[in-house]
């Protein structure tokens, strides 16, 4: 009875430590799960960071959000470089003068006189819309209408050249009465967006004098026209 008792004492011992081994095993087994777990969540994390780096740049203050600064400051610096206004004295001005670019100042119908204008300051430059343009002698000033063309943005590197046109009706003795003869000797020009002027010989005789009319035959057109 003795060793029964032993025995049955050592099988109580075996199935205690065996069940000890059990649920230390399942602890280990639960911690290594665990720890896979965290190992798998870093890796999500790190997934979702880089997709968030990805997708929205602006948020970030490392090199991407340097570089994306880096580009608008260079783009900036180009649309204010390129949009440098041509001023007055940026200009030269001077009249056509090849082929029928010379217009007959004794005839009776319109005329073309073509302003060539050109770059000689040492920058780029842009003009854009319709040149302010008097006629004046001594005793008259004559501020030109314009035509119904739309203006367009140019660029003048330096020594480019660009121009505008002056249509004029022509003065003559027939059919026109002496009030309304005009004698221009200068062409008055003020370049868009600016204030002060260039004084150009006129060289094409005398006009028709219409600064009242609603629709006089004398006007100009744009800047590259």
């Amino acid at each position: 009875m003795g060793v029964q008792h032993a025995v049955g004492a050592s099988a109580v011992a075996l199935i205690a430590s065996i069940a000890l081994s059990a649920c230390s095993g399942g602890t280990a087994a639960t911690a290594t799960s665990s720890g896979g777990a965290a190992s798998g969540s870093g890796q999500s994390s790190s997934s979702s960071s880089s997709s968030s780096s990805s997708s929205s740049p602006p948020t970030g203050t490392g090199s991407t959000a340097g570089a994306s600064t880096g580009q608008s400051t260079t783009g900036t610096t180009t649309a204010v470089g390129s949009s440098i206004r041509c001023h007055t004295t940026d200009l030269g001005y001077s009249w056509a003068t090849g082929g029928d670019a010379v217009p007959n100042g004794n005839a009776q119908e319109q005329q073309k006189a073509v302003v060539m204008v050109k770059n000689t300051s040492g920058h780029q430059c842009t003009m854009h819309g319709f040149p302010g343009v008097n006629l004046v002698n001594s005793g008259h000033s004559w501020s030109l209408g314009r035509d119904n063309q739309a203006p367009v943005t140019l660029t003048l590197k330096p020594g480019d050249s660009t121009q505008f046109t002056v249509t004029f009706l022509p003065w003559t003795a027939e059919g026109n009465v002496a009030s309304n003869n005009f004698a221009p000797t200068t062409l008055v020009i003020t370049p868009p967006n600016e204030t002060t002027s260039y004084d150009l010989p006129w060289r094409w005789g005398h006009v028709l004098l219409q600064d009242a009319a609603t629709h006089p035959g004398t006007y100009i057109g744009p800047i590259g026209d």
